[in-house]
């Protein structure tokens, strides 16, 4: 008979464990005008929300009324779904337990159209502050105070030298861009690191080995489940082509390790890829298909979020329109959030938030 204490424990066990499926699970939350999608950790999803409500702006209150966002958190485990502060939240940005907004100032269903409060601090805790001129992606802190550069890089910078901010805890990359064939630099794409200096005063960086000779993406995506940035090829002035894709890891310390390369073997006929929409997770790269910007040819088969497995072989996770803006991955690279539209009509896109597990067998 199995020990009490034990039995007891494995039951805990189970009820900790965050509730995913093989299939997406639907918040039945409507997604707000532009949203914005963070995991808070491996549990809880915090998003900007419709509240259903609206206002009209003062100096034309007979004109198009203003959709209103709110905060809302669901619950992952629960299946529970939490309102947080008050309606009119634009501009979300929440990491690490620190979060900043604006919230439109709204007064008997009228909104003046510049009056806003800017909010931000520690998660409950956040305070009415003056707009910073930017937030770091990566800490919601005002850039100013997180990514203060030392005098040996204003130096460099000043000499042509240029560098990409990394995390505020993992320091610069150095670059270079790629050249033409005619010899000049090639500034819309194709660069590649050359060392990474880590945070603080040293000017000892560590070479970066492996891509001296391929030209990259300029967007690089960090994942918290590697601790490291996600490099693609940049191919004939574009990242995304036909055929192979070709990725690596590049980690703070400088080293290099390839990662998932693939073909686009769905990328066929009238049906193409969402430009600049690649997310990795645990189980592979997420990629977004859908035939064209408009909404009516969005009824088709191929339409929808996939998942591309280190193997070759993909899955389609969900059909519909993709807000693939807002698509975000969990801290441990499982839990995937996104918005679908799978009504298939005209009309303003109407995006529900749902939940998957990508490292569900």
């Amino acid at each position: 008979m199995m020990n009490l204490t034990r039995f007891c424990l494995m039951v805990l066990l189970l009820l900790s464990w965050p509730v995913f499926a093989a299939e997406p699970v639907d918040s039945g939350v409507l997604l707000g005008k532009f949203p914005v999608i963070r995991w808070m950790d491996n549990q809880r999803v915090m998003f900007l929300a419709a509240s259903g409500q609206t206002c009209s702006r003062s100096e034309k209150p007979d004109s198009y009324k203003q959709p209103l966002n709110r905060i809302a958190i669901f619950d992952s485990q629960t299946r529970q779904l939490t309102w947080y502060g008050d309606v009119g939240v634009n501009g979300l940005c929440y990491a690490d337990g620190n979060i900043g907004y604006a919230r439109r100032l709204v007064s008997n269903g009228l909104c003046p159209k510049d009056e806003w409060v800017h909010l931000r601090g520690r998660f409950g805790e956040e305070k009415v502050q003056q707009p910073p001129s930017s937030l770091d992606i990566y800490s919601c802190l005002p850039v100013t105070e997180v990514q203060s550069s030392p005098e040996w890089l204003k130096t460099a910078r000043k000499s042509g030298r240029m560098f990409a901010p990394l995390k505020p805890e993992h320091g610069w990359a150095e670059v270079a861009f790629a050249r033409r064939p005619d010899g000049s630099l090639d500034k819309i794409g194709g660069f590649h690191p050359i060392r990474v200096y880590p945070a603080g005063n040293s000017e000892q960086g560590a070479p970066v080995v492996g891509l001296e000779n391929v030209d990259l993406s300029p967007i690089w995506h960090y994942s918290r489940f590697k601790n490291a940035y996600l490099l693609e090829e940049w191919v004939g002035g574009t990242p995304r082509t036909v055929g192979l894709v070709r990725s690596w890891w590049l980690y703070p310390n400088g080293r290099v390790e390839p990662a998932l390369h693939y073909d686009r073997a769905l990328r066929k006929g009238d049906i193409g890829w969402v430009e600049n929409v690649i997310v990795p997770t645990r189980a592979g790269y997420l990629q977004v298909h859908e035939r064209s910007y408009s909404r009516l040819p969005f009824a088709n088969a191929k339409t929808g979020l996939y998942l591309f497995r280190p193997d070759g072989s993909f899955k389609k996770l969900a059909g519909g329109r993709i807000e693939w803006t807002g698509l975000t991955v969990s801290p441990d690279g499982c839990g995937v959030a996104f918005g679908t539209d799978e009504r298939y009509a005209e009309g303003r896109d109407q995006y529900t938030l749902k939940l998957i597990d990508v490292c569900t067998k």
